[in-house]
């Protein structure tokens, strides 16, 4: 039975994700509407849902530390400019989990590992290679995501950058885990026929 400390997080924690979401969506219309700067205003807000959903930050898990870093990342940026400050959220947003990823190869277990590693906490030799691999394959998804992230923020139309962060950056995504998820089955079969 979930505490009700959890289950009073909840509707802070779906509010942060859809507008984490939706983002992209927020800042091509609300650029049509109203000012830059109270555009900024919603991506604070992002970051004030962020820190009230309670997440636990120990242990850097890229997947909650990253929307935090994004968003400080385009506030630093806010007073300068602020619509290139708005755009800059998804390069921030991949980049931060990229750059984990890569710091977690320096020892001690790759992200991928660690997660992996949470249903199967004897992972054979063969599966912990496997998790690296996995892992340089996120940094380049991740990377690479920044880098089209920060040329449509900076080059790009806004319609452009919408559909991109908004969609296909979503797509691409969730066909790199569906591939990951049928080569994963496969290799598991083989370590398995091996032990």
């Amino acid at each position: 039975m979930p505490s009700s400390r959890h289950s009073g997080r909840t509707p802070v924690v779906v509010a942060a994700m859809g507008l984490a979401l939706a983002y992209p969506v927020i800042v091509y219309f609300g650029l049509r509407t109203m000012s830059p700067q109270a555009l900024i205003a919603i991506l604070a807000a992002m970051v004030l849902l962020r820190l009230l959903a309670g997440r636990r930050l120990a242990g850097a898990d890229p997947f909650l530390v990253a929307p935090l870093a994004a968003c400080a990342g385009s506030l630093a940026l806010a007073p300068f400019a602020a619509e290139p400050a708005l755009r800059a959220y998804p390069v921030f947003l991949s980049l931060a989990p990229g750059l984990a990823f890569a710091w977690s190869l320096r020892g001690g277990g790759s992200v991928i590992e660690r997660i992996a590693r949470l249903s199967e906490p004897d992972l054979p030799k063969a599966a912990v290679t496997y998790t690296r691999r996995v892992t340089w394959v996120w940094i380049g998804f991740f990377l690479t995501n920044a880098a089209i992230a920060a040329l449509l923020a900076w080059r790009g139309s806004l319609e452009a950058w919408t559909l991109y962060n908004g969609l296909i950056s979503y797509l691409l995504a969730g066909t790199l885990m569906t591939a990951e998820y049928a080569v994963r089955r496969s290799v598991r079969r083989r370590i398995e026929a091996r032990i």
